[in-house]
This record gives C-alpha cells, structure tokens and sequence, in this order.
C-alpha cells in the first residue's frame, strides 16, 4: 500500500521567550540560547495564543500536533490547541525537533565566547557557526547535523490524512523548509522565521508554499 503524507504541515515557531527578550533590549551583551529552556514572556503567550485564534480560521482539519520537547515550543503547542478547542488531537514532543545545539556556547555572551574562543570570530572558516551547513560552534551543531535527525520526523509526517501543526525553533525550521522545498542551502540560511507567524506547505509530487506567507517574505532582506 502507498503511504499518504499529510494534506498540509502547518509550521510554527513558538512564542518570544525571556532570553529573546533580554537579547532585544542588551544587543551589546546578547546570550546564546540553542537548547537551554528560556520560558515564554507574556508577549509571547499572547502571541501563542494569538496564533491560535488564526489557525482556528483556516479551513483545515488537523490530525495531530508535533512539538520538540523543550518547553517553550510545548507550551506555545498547548496554547494553540487550546484556541482550537481541539483538546483530543493526539500530541507528540520529540527530540528531533529541538533547536540547534551550539554546544559550550550556550548562555555565555559575545564577550565570554571571544576569550574562550577567539578562532570563531578571527577565521572566516568558523564566522558563520550560528547558522551553517558546514560551520557549528564547538561541540555544537551545524544544518547538516539537524537535516540527520529531522529523517526520524519523517514517520510523524506520513500516514496521516489530514493536516499536521509542527511547532519547533529558528534553525530547525530552515531546515525542514529546505527539506521540504527543495530550497538551496544560501536560501536556507537566509530563511526569517516570526515568531508564532503560521507557515503552511501544501503537501504533494511538489510541496509548495500557500497563504499569506510566501517564501519571498521569509526571504526578504
């Protein structure tokens, strides 16, 4: 029998958490995220929720909702069911759909990393470790690390008739667009992903783009 893929994936990135937040207002004295949890700030429950009340317009039947399993992303998930007043549509958290690691950077500011590392800001074979196919911070991650473990997302994807909420991270969600859509890496490193802006793919012999957010918007400079 030929396995059916879901109608449409709809993608999200979860709510603006506390380390997004002290990032915007300390641009000189930014933190690393990656995997560490940083809760959601109360902008960015509303925007969850916000979120939600969007989807519950559009015309789709969701089937199940896909999470990584770092809470911010779980918890912008739940708020978004709950709009959908869809409490029985099966949830799954999974590993595979957590952000990128960056390793021993994590928490530590621009400064901290300079004196640790210098190399990673000097040689222009590491100035890109934030968001490369190649380049990763030490003992980090880099896309091609995250496209390896995105293959065991594929079973939650396929089989399912009808639509999927995929709520993930940043890096992770350029890199399921690349997948998905065939993109170039350059394109995929240039993707902008909003926070609890919904992305949907039209799934099919060509997945594709369909909505309000086009990929020349998540490619605008």
């Amino acid at each position: 029998m030929q396995e059916t893929a879901a109608h449409h994936l709809i993608l999200l990135r979860h709510g603006k958490t506390e380390i997004n937040e002290w990032n915007e207002k300390n641009p000189t004295a930014k933190r690393i995220g990656g995997q560490r949890e940083s809760p959601l700030t109360h902008e960015g429950i509303e925007d969850a929720v916000q979120a939600g009340k969007r989807i519950a317009t559009m015309p789709y039947n969701i089937v199940l909702a896909v999470s990584s399993d770092i809470e911010r992303a779980v918890m912008t998930r739940d708020l978004v069911l709950k709009e959908l007043e869809a409490q029985n549509i099966p949830v799954v958290s999974i590993p595979v759909l957590r952000e990128i690691s960056y390793g021993s950077f994590e928490e530590k500011t621009e400064e901290e990393m300079r004196r640790e590392h210098p190399e990673f800001f000097e040689n222009p074979d590491f100035m890109n470790w934030r968001g490369d196919f190649e380049q990763k911070a030490p003992d980090g991650e880099n896309y091609a690390d995250i496209g390896e473990r995105l293959k065991d997302l594929e079973p939650h994807l396929n089989g399912e008739n009808g639509e999927i909420l995929v709520v993930s991270h940043l890096h992770v969600s350029r890199v399921l667009l690349h997948r998905l859509l065939g993109l170039t890496k350059e394109e995929a490193c240039r993707l902008k992903i909003p926070n609890t802006t919904p992305i949907v793919i039209e799934r099919g012999k060509t997945n594709r783009l369909i909505g309000e957010v086009t990929l020349q918007c998540l490619l605008a400079k």
